[in-house]
């Protein structure tokens, strides 16, 4: 599972980490009590949390993630459909 998450500097990865893997795994958790399906334990699921390094800067001025969409809108406009 990957989350990218735009942060302030003082939040350090390992902060950032600890905090999604709680709010996640407890849903997680939930899920697993409601549907049969999610058999997996949420300790043998892979979390990547911004796996790129720190990211402070965010938006639509600066970088918006891992999809390319930024660089897509910068270069074609609205000319392109991109996203889901």
């Amino acid at each position: 599972m990957l989350v990218s998450l735009v942060h302030p500097p003082s939040t350090t990865i390992d902060t950032l980490f600890a905090g999604v893997d709680a709010v996640l795994g407890a849903f997680y958790r939930a899920l697993q009590r409601r549907d049969a399906r999610w058999a997996t334990p949420w300790q043998q699921v892979n979390l990547l949390v911004n796996p790129n390094g720190p990211w402070h800067d965010g938006g639509s001025v600066d970088d918006n993630g891992q999809t390319g969409r930024k660089l897509a809108m910068d270069h074609y406009g609205t000319r392109v459909p991109n996203g889901a």
